[in-house]
């Protein structure tokens, strides 16, 4: 799937959108970086579609894109429904830019953010630093340097699983031996975890950059629990057992990840009785992972709490 062409980058920033059947959301995003002045003035920055066989208007919406902008704008078909792991992949790979930013088509850029991270691309253009965006994830921190990946791991947690936060440089990309477990494991954070062992060390810029444009509808045709506990822990473990993240740090993690997102997802579902994901085996696979970890009791006090008082 990637191109491993020469590279030539001709631009310093490339914007991979992958999408399907979103046409409104994604003029939306589009839109919100083709009015910057970073893009219509300069030649910086390429805007890549790629598009999973969608059945609405995509194709007629990004073909007038292209007649517009040229070679800063690239629009791609699948003529079959490749998957939306494979898709990301592909998105990437059509790539000519020096870094590769992922991007949702449900979201859009906050003026100024094009040149934000430009200027954040620039700044350690001649160094081994690994550059990574968070949109406002840490309140009151602009710009995060981390020394490792246990470092990044403690500062990041389950968000590094987030597809809008994703970048990479193209050599990285290209060099990438872990990409094949995105489809796997429907997680981004291995390509990412790779990108930052085989780095100096890890910039995070921190700015708000981009905002949802509406809260998504169908989010994944995934299992939420199998995905986020089952598969990233088991992600995590590999790190913990190469030596790259300590065991503390898993053990702090599984306590993050339980606190601060299986249990909120949990008790939505109780409270609404819909879920935007698949949710079979939930309770035995919590179990499996959390058995032996104080976070289960604690867990399962607060959940019990919220239901007893109905809190929110």
């Amino acid at each position: 799937m990637k191109n491993k062409t020469e590279l030539n980058a001709n631009f310093l920033l490339s914007i991979c959108i992958p999408t399907f059947n979103r046409s409104s959301d994604l003029k939306l995003c589009i839109d919100s970086i083709v009015y910057q002045k970073d893009f219509f003035l300069n030649n910086n920055v390429e805007i890549i579609v790629s598009d999973n066989l969608s059945n609405d208007n995509t194709k007629m919406l990004c073909k007038e894109y292209e007649l517009r902008f040229g070679s800063k704008f690239k629009y791609s078909r699948n003529k079959v429904n490749i998957g939306a792991a494979k898709n990301l992949e592909k998105s990437l790979s059509l790539c000519n830019g020096q870094y590769l930013k992922l991007s949702n088509d449900t979201n859009i850029f906050i003026e100024g953010s094009i040149s934000y991270i430009l200027n954040s691309l620039r700044d350690n253009e001649f160094s081994n630093n690994y550059i990574y965006f968070t949109n406002n994830l840490f309140k009151n921190e602009s710009k995060i340097i981390v020394n490792n990946l246990d470092e990044f791991v403690k500062k990041t947690s389950f968000y590094s699983t987030w597809i809008l936060y994703y970048g990479v440089y193209k050599k990285q990309f290209i060099d990438s031996k872990s990409f094949d477990k995105v489809g796997k494991l429907n997680l981004i954070n291995d390509s990412l975890y790779e990108n930052i062992i085989n780095s100096n060390k890890t910039i995070i810029y921190n700015e708000p950059i981009i905002k949802l444009i509406k809260p998504v509808i169908k989010k994944g045709n995934y299992n939420f629990f199998e995905v986020f506990v089952t598969n990233y822990l088991s992600s995590l473990k590999y790190y913990v057992d190469h030596g790259y993240i300590k065991k503390k740090t898993l053990f702090i993690e599984k306590h993050k990840l339980m606190v601060n997102h299986i249990l909120p997802f949990s008790y939505s579902i109780f409270i609404t009785k819909k879920a935007d994901f698949k949710i079979e085996g939930a309770l035995g696979i919590i179990l499996k992972n959390f058995k032996y970890h104080p976070v289960m009791i604690y867990g399962l006090m607060i959940f019990i709490i919220k239901k007893i008082f109905k809190i929110s």
